[in-house]
This record gives structure tokens, sequence and C-alpha cells, in this order.
């Protein structure tokens, strides 16, 4: 299986989990000596997630395409959005949106994807 489809299959499934984790809330969060998001869910699943994997996953509309247009991922790149390219994984800044989840800042600028902590949950543990 190709990484994007990886992807695409992990947050599928995370998605369609979403009601069923529709009441998860964080136990701890807290951040690993290699840079990764370390989440103790309070059902007592973990997982820790890479700045790539979350940047990867990112729920926004325009990440996933689903304004009808082709998903950021694919789009080609000018010059100009070349210079922020090497900071897309790197996490600005991350602040709670109320008490259901989690919106991430990137190095390129991108802030629009909410992670909620269903989300989160439904993609704890899908890699191994």
């Amino acid at each position: 299986m190709k990484k994007n489809d990886a992807i695409d299959a992990m947050i599928e499934r995370a998605q369609d989990t979403r009601e069923h984790y529709a009441r998860i809330e964080p136990a701890e969060l807290s951040w690993t000596d290699d840079g990764a998001m370390r989440i103790v869910f309070d059902d007592g699943v973990s997982d820790a997630f890479t700045p790539e994997l979350l940047r990867a996953v990112c729920p926004c509309a325009d990440c996933r395409g689903t304004h009808g247009t082709v998903p950021k991922a694919f789009n080609i790149l000018t010059s100009s959005s070349l210079v922020g390219a090497a900071k897309q994984t790197v996490i600005d800044s991350v602040e709670p949106v109320g008490n259901y989840g989690l919106a991430i800042t990137w190095g390129d600028g991108h802030d629009d994807g909410i992670y909620t902590w269903a989300y989160l949950r439904g993609l704890a543990g899908q890699r191994g």
C-alpha cells in the first residue's frame, strides 16, 4: 500500500469512529524527546503523533479536498510556496479549541485544521 493510500485509510477509519469516541478526552498531553505529541486518552489508550503524521492527516477541508477541489497535498508548488515547504511540518503553536480538540499552527502559516479528541483517538494505534 502506498503512503498516501495508507494515510487515506487511517483518516477514513478515524472518521468512521467519531461517534464512538465522541465523549473521549485526553487524560494526559505531553511531548516526546523527538518532538511527537503524546496523548493518553481517558480510556487508557495512548499514542505519539509525529508532526509529519499530524500534518498528513490534517482534517481541514482544504487538505482533505472536501470543497470540491484537489487536496492541498497534490497542489503544484509555486516558487514562493517552496520557501515555506520545509516549514510545513514544523509546529509553531498548539491551542485548545473549546474542550473538544486542538488547533495547530504550522510553520508555513497553515492553521485551518481542528484536531478533535475523537479524531485523534480514532487515529491512535493505527500504525502498528
